[in-house]
């Protein structure tokens, strides 16, 4: 059990999904649960989980995923953004803060795999902290498109699209980030039209 910390100490960063209006990911100063990630679509699974409990005790709330300091929740359709983010918040920090376990990692939840949604959620996630960073500065940004049966598909925007270093990024980057992360993961294809962005290094036609 860790110390505990002052609520005001733990500072949280919701960021609303761009593809899925459903998720919201919430970005927290301290570590949740080190490693993951850990998903949660039902509240049998997160028996012994104090955070995950009280998450799913929120009306709405369909999924968690807790990996290192982020929080990514899933919400019901008909549930609304406005009522959820600041108990979210409030939930979080609390469990932060007390310096208990969030996250207790049972035999079971260590040996599930993730099904091809919550390797979507949890890839994007993996890469938002650990490539888009570092791509941003090139004004560029990875998206991933869909997985399905093992095989990842990205698409690389702005920057990205049409760089010469796409490759590069592709293989050293997201291949070694999200093989090491994600045994489930046996092959990446990049679907990006890469002849269509600004500065493309290669054209159609071309062999």
């Amino acid at each position: 059990m860790a110390a505990p910390l002052p609520p005001e100490a733990v500072k949280i960063r919701a960021e609303p999904s761009a593809v899925d209006p459903d998720a919201c990911k919430f970005v927290v100063s301290h570590t949740v649960h080190p490693g993951g990630p850990f998903f949660f679509d039902r509240l049998e699974k997160a028996q012994g989980s104090p955070l995950i409990e009280a998450l799913f005790q929120l009306s709405g709330i369909k999924s968690v995923l807790v990996s290192d300091n982020v929080v990514t929740v899933g919400k019901a359709r008909e549930a609304n953004w406005a009522l959820l983010l600041k108990p979210i918040g409030a939930t979080i920090r609390a469990k932060v803060a007390s310096g208990e376990p969030c996250v207790v990692v049972t035999e079971a939840l260590r040996a599930g795999d993730l099904t091809d949604p919550e390797l979507k959620v949890a890839i994007q996630e993996l890469i938002d902290r650990e490539i888009n960073p570092g791509v941003a500065g090139h004004g560029g940004k990875i998206h991933v498109e869909d997985v399905r049966d093992g095989v990842l598909f990205i698409r690389m925007e702005g920057g990205c699209q049409g760089c010469s270093s796409s490759t590069v990024t592709l293989r050293q980057g997201v291949e070694t980030a999200v093989k090491k992360a994600m045994r489930e993961i046996r092959d990446i294809v990049d679907v990006t039209d890469h002849a269509a962005g600004s500065n493309p290094y290669y054209r159609r036609g071309e062999a």
